[in-house]
Formats: structure tokens, C-alpha cells, sequence
């Protein structure tokens, strides 16, 4: 999943604050922050969420220390429908390992 994909429309990262999702969110008192080193990059295999795990497993406190600082409440954005298809399912849990409170919105 990549932020800036056309697909996205309003959702997707812009060039510039005052457009896209940046613009939605400043519009409802809501920062927003990229981190692009979030995105799934097993995408491309079928086991992906194998191979996720196994990551966050090796490295997930790297992965989420990106997160470390940031005034809560948080939210992980994605496209995707159903938080089962979605690799932030995979980052919350090990989140909630690590003491976090989550609540999935669908």
C-alpha cells in the first residue's frame, strides 16, 4: 500500500498540506504524518502475512518506533475494507503487545 497511489483520490498523499489527505484531515483539527516504512512490503507474496510477522517479530519495535512520541489517540490508515485484509491488523497486534490499547474501525 503506498499512500501517494492515484487510486486513493482525496485519500492519497500530496505533493503539498493543503491537498489530499492532509487537507481532509487540517480541516477536522487532525494531523496527519507519512511513514511510508509502515507499508506492507510483502504485498507481492501470497503468505505475506507469514512473512509480516516473521518481520515484526525480528523487528517490529523498529518498525513502530516511528509511532514513539506521538500524542495519542493514533490511528494506522489504510484503504483496505476489511481490517482482516490489512497488514496494520499485523502492526496493532504487536502493538497491543507492547501494552497499546486498540480498537479496529471498519
Amino acid at each position: 500500500m503506498r499512500p501517494d497511489r492515484a487510486s486513493l483520490g482525496v485519500y492519497a498523499k500530496a505533493k503539498t498540506p493543503d491537498q489530499g489527505i492532509e487537507r481532509l484531515f487540517a480541516g477536522a483539527g487532525i494531523g496527519y504524518r507519512s511513514l511510508p516504512e509502515l507499508g506492507n512490503v510483502f504485498l507481492e507474496y501470497a503468505n505475506w502475512r507469514e512473512h509480516y510477522a516473521a518481520f515484526n517479530h525480528c523487528a517490529g519495535h523498529l518498525l513502530v518506533s516511528r509511532l514513539d512520541g506521538l500524542e495519542p489517540p493514533v490511528c494506522l490508515l489504510c484503504a483496505e475494507r476489511r481490517v482482516a485484509d490489512c497488514h496494520r491488523l499485523l502492526i496493532a497486534e504487536f502493538l497491543a503487545t507492547r501494552g497499546l490499547e486498540i480498537e479496529h474501525l471498519e
